[in-house]
């Protein structure tokens, strides 16, 4: 005998069942092949819209039909993603030396050219006092007017934060032009390790180690410049 409700005839209608979500396995196997082939952010795609979607299909909510195609899908996402992370870490591991390289040659060429400015200013100021070149305990100050510009003091390698990145060869302190032997060989100017206010000093004085790739610069008497691995002579005066 079926109980009865006021008002019904008979028992109270079933709740409406919730219908599934349509499956996306084709959508996520195609993402998972295109990782493979096009782009890595496919699989990765792939990868995520697999996990969600055999999530949902476990707890009855899509239809499971497609439970194979996503999972093929989600498994390729997996494995594009990783071979484009290996193939990543491979690239950067190739062109990392290679940025670096020339980011060094880039800081050598930048300090070659402050070298050579520097120079050419000290000469300008002989020039204009009998032939006489600064002092060195002043030479910073004493070539301001000529070069008009602070910055090219300063060596992009060199990370000190002294006013001068760049040293004078002590032994031409106020000494004239017409006294340097071979101002062709005799170095003026040169990357030094004791950067500050107004270097200079001798061979001992030189970068240590090099500033640009096993090299440091110099700029000559005669207005020259050049990046060398062993250090050129200091002298000899007349």
């Amino acid at each position: 005998m079926s109980a009865s409700y006021p008002g019904s005839e008979g028992p109270p209608p079933a709740p409406p069942t919730r219908p599934l979500k349509p499956h996306r396995g084709t959508t996520v196997l195609v993402l998972g092949i295109l990782g493979f082939v096009i782009c890595f952010i496919c699989g990765i795609i792939a990868w995520v819209m697999g996990n969600n979607d055999l999530r949902e299909m476990k707890r009855g909510r899509m239809d499971p039909e497609g439970q194979g195609l996503t999972a093929a899908g989600r498994i390729c996402g997996i494995i594009s993603t990783g071979l484009s992370i290996v193939w990543l870490s491979i690239l950067v591991a190739i062109l990392l030396p290679v940025f670096f390289t020339a980011r060094g040659k880039a800081q050598e060429a930048s300090c070659l050219s402050n070298e050579k400015q520097l120079a050419l200013a000290m000469l300008m100021f002989a020039e204009d006092h009998n032939g006489q070149l600064p002092q060195a305990d002043r030479w910073t100050d004493d070539i301001l007017p000529y070069t008009k510009n602070i910055n090219i003091l300063r060596c992009p390698s060199d990370k000190s934060g002294e006013k001068s990145s760049y040293a004078m060869n002590i032994a031409l302190s106020g000494k004239k032009l017409e006294e340097i032997a071979n101002p062709f060989e005799t170095v003026l100017i040169f990357d030094t390790s004791r950067p500050g206010l107004c270097p200079a000093g001798g061979p001992e004085m030189v970068a240590s180690p090099p500033r640009h790739q096993g090299k440091n610069n110099f700029a000559f008497a005669d207005g020259h410049i050049k990046s060398c691995e062993e250090t050129p002579p200091f002298g000899p005066l007349q």
